[in-house]
């Protein structure tokens, strides 16, 4: 499969392909661009691996049983390359898909044992450097706790280029290469993609890259992917039927054990203080939920936000001193050229045309 590079400010990461296509679940490919990246990374797969055709780690695992795993890192030139090791938990991101790029997210509630508690790359193996075509192998140690655990525990190895010294104080903002293979323990053997719910913790106004929305908190508080996912979500006014502000998501996977802000995007109006009333649909396979949920927003919140926000129609002082300067010009030179053209008009001097009298003629 062809990977595009991501153009980012931070972070470029390549190599992500979602397995099952919905489920999020990350494989790891680099065909392409290889060369930027100067390695290449293969898992090594274990015998306790469910999946065998998988490229990525879906091992059943066992309480208090330590567990070690390997990935073979390989250079692809001569020059040297710095590789810097990682552990992430997957999340579920604002846009309703599985992340497992975030380095230290806000777990949820529902979440008490991650998966990087339970996964430890040793110091020496951190950071290690691959040269002129080498192979290393990396080990990375799986210790599950005494107490079992149901569902699955879902996050990633991270494999990224570290950034040259130089290149980061001369541009300040870098990019990043890497790959990231996706790592799945589980101890029952059950469908990870199976049994997860969705619960509506919170309605409330807040701002998304400074952008006000209308944040709709959902939960997945299972240890199971919810997949394919279509949400769709309608305000109104309480009491109302028509709709003020909606949106629809398709398609989308919620991690384990993880929450994400539905932001509806409110506009460049400001957000008015009252009540309203959100009336939300959502469908995963056969599973379906449904809320008419009511909710208030207060003048505090809905100044705050709206103050807060970078898309908003204001005008300065300076501005309005200025609109009202141009409105007085104008006027005064509306003024003069009607003064200027009635003074030319009379200043013009009047032709009088006599009229021929007519002669009667004598029948």
């Amino acid at each position: 499969m062809e990977i595009k590079r991501w153009k980012s400010q931070l972070i470029v990461i390549i190599g992500i392909v979602v397995l099952g296509i919905n489920f999020g679940i990350l494989n790891v490919y680099a065909q392409d661009n290889q060369s930027e990246i100067g390695f290449t990374v293969e898992p090594i797969i274990p015998d306790n691996q469910l999946d065998k055709d998988a490229s990525y780690y879906h091992l059943v695992v066992e309480p208090d049983k330590e567990q070690e795993i390997s990935v073979k890192v390989k250079s692809l030139s001569e020059n040297p390359v710095t590789v810097d090791l990682g552990l992430t938990n997957a999340v579920t991101s604002s846009a309703g898909i599985i992340d497992y790029g975030q380095e230290k997210p806000v777990l949820d509630e529902s979440l008490k044992v991650p998966l990087t508690t339970m996964v430890t790359i040793p110091k020496d193996e951190q950071h290690i450097t691959v040269k002129n075509f080498e192979e290393k192998i990396v080990k990375i140690k799986i210790h599950p706790p005494k107490e079992a655990f149901s569902g699955i525990k879902l996050g990633a190895i991270t494999f990224m280029k570290s950034d040259d010294k130089d290149t980061k104080k001369k541009a300040g903002i870098s990019n990043r290469y890497g790959y990231k293979v996706g790592l799945l323990l589980s101890e029952d053997r059950t469908a990870y993609n199976e049994d997860a719910d969705l619960k509506l913790k919170s309605i409330k106004p807040g701002l998304d890259n400074g952008s006000k929305v209308i944040n709709i908190k959902f939960q997945n508080p299972e240890p199971k992917i919810l997949p394919r996912l279509t949400i769709q979500a309608k305000m109104t006014e309480k009491g109302s039927k028509t709709v003020i502000k909606e949106l629809k998501m398709t398609d989308r996977s919620l991690a384990p054990n993880s929450n994400f802000d539905f932001g509806i995007p409110w506009g460049m109006d400001p957000i008015k203080p009252g009540k309203y009333t959100m009336h939300i649909t959502a469908q995963s396979g056969e599973r379906n939920w449904k809320w008419d949920e009511d909710f208030t927003i207060d003048s505090a919140s809905a100044d705050k936000v709206n103050k807060d926000s970078v898309n908003k129609f204001t005008i300065s002082k300076k501005m309005i001193i200025l609109i009202i300067i141009t409105f007085i010009l104008n006027v005064i030179l509306l003024l003069a050229r009607v003064t200027e053209s009635r003074w030319h008009n009379k200043a013009k001097p009047k032709t009088v045309t006599k009229k021929k009298k007519k002669r009667k003629t004598s029948e």
